[in-house]
């Protein structure tokens, strides 16, 4: 069944017994979706989500080294590949921005090195790459993005069902916070933070290739 953020509202105005906080939880509402959208753990790692997994794509042409990282952007979770010659590619390799500098001193304006690029970085909100292009070409990219603006109850929420749980907490945290109940709003959020790795956790352990020979007698 998919989200809506007026049902989603309901419930917590219904749990936390406030009622006369729709106009403030509607305000805040893309808020939490976009702090998902973001999230981290404590330890500052990124926590990538399915829901929000998109197969982009960069376009480079000749006399490129960098191109500007789509405006969506939030997390890298597959390798880019550049893809030339209608049916072949190349898995690009990731290096240090000041690496590529080294080996490829400017890259701006060294147009006598002009290749297939072989490496790439991000740093910017760039996607760097040596040597510079000889041609135009496109690189597949997948990232996560950020979730769109949800500020109607017609506007389509991208997580699944299963996702409903943090929305609720981390609105129920935002809700207290501003109530200045610290308790209640460090709980919420570290229940909905706990929800979101162990959700992203499953995900990945599903999407993950396994060789499955144990039984394979037949």
């Amino acid at each position: 069944m998919a989200l809506t953020r007026d049902a989603i509202i309901t419930e917590v105005m219904n749990e936390t017994k406030r009622t006369d906080k729709q106009t403030r939880l509607e305000a805040i509402f893309p808020d939490i979706l976009y702090r998902m959208s973001r999230a981290v753990t404590q330890d500052g790692e990124p926590i990538p989500l399915q829901d929000l997994k998109t197969d982009g794509s960069l376009s480079i042409v000749d006399g490129n080294y960098f191109v500007a990282l789509p405006s969506d952007f939030v997390f890298q979770y597959g390798e880019p590949e550049l893809l030339y010659d209608t049916d072949k590619g190349r898995i690009l390799t990731k290096k240090s921005l000041e690496w590529m500098n080294y080996v490829y001193p400017n890259r701006a304006n060294n147009t006598s090195n002009k290749s297939k690029p072989i490496y790439y970085c991000l740093e910017k909100n760039r996607f760097d790459f040596a040597p510079m292009s000889d041609a135009s070409y496109t690189i597949t990219f997948p990232y996560t993005k950020i979730h769109g603006t949800v500020d109607d109850n017609t506007d389509t929420i991208l997580f699944r069902d299963t996702f409903k749980d943090v929305i609720k907490d981390w609105l129920k945290a935002q809700l207290f916070d501003e109530l200045d109940d610290w308790d209640k709003r460090d709980g919420y959020l570290m229940s909905g933070l706990n929800t979101l790795m162990s959700l992203a956790k499953v995900d990945k352990r599903n999407a993950e290739a396994v060789l499955i020979t144990d039984f394979n007698d037949f």
